[in-house]
């Protein structure tokens, strides 16, 4: 094709169109990647990455720490987001006042949540108990498929 272009053309017109070309098939590497990245993300619900559970250079006994709560982990994901949901939307201190659950037990969990696109922030804030303000989250519609 580029050769039949250079012959009507000349050579600016086909080195303009392979540049077009190039960029074309760029973009659309770059979208594929892109859908397999969000695939990846909501699919995570139930993994649990233990590296991301310590730090990089951990001794043995946070290492053994982060795999007792792994087993833990994904409930909590799914307990988070259900009471998220049937708060109707809410901040971290308001999720774990309805569970009775501690606070550390739940931020963590909003991040995954949020991370694997299951909760999204709603830009308004609450004040909790100390008076800083939180973010309240809500369930998107990729999380609503894990709530009933």
């Amino acid at each position: 094709m580029a050769r039949l272009l250079r012959s009507l053309t000349g050579d600016r017109a086909s080195a303009g169109i392979s540049v077009s070309l190039t960029k074309i098939r760029l973009n659309a590497k770059r979208a594929t990647e892109r859908a397999q990245y969000s695939r990846s993300k909501t699919m995570k619900i139930y993994e649990v990455n233990i590296k991301k559970m310590h730090h990089r250079h951990a001794g043995d006994t946070e290492v053994a720490a982060a795999h007792q709560v792994a087993a833990k982990v994904t409930g909590r994901r799914l307990e988070t987001l259900r009471a998220l949901s049937t708060l109707g939307g809410g901040s971290g201190e308001q999720i774990s006042a309805s569970l009775r659950l501690p606070i550390t037990s739940i931020r963590p969990r909003l991040t995954e949540l949020q991370e694997m696109e299951l909760i999204e922030d709603t830009g308004r804030r609450h004040k909790n108990q100390y008076g800083n303000g939180e973010i309240i989250w809500t369930v998107t519609k990729s999380g609503e498929q894990y709530v009933y």
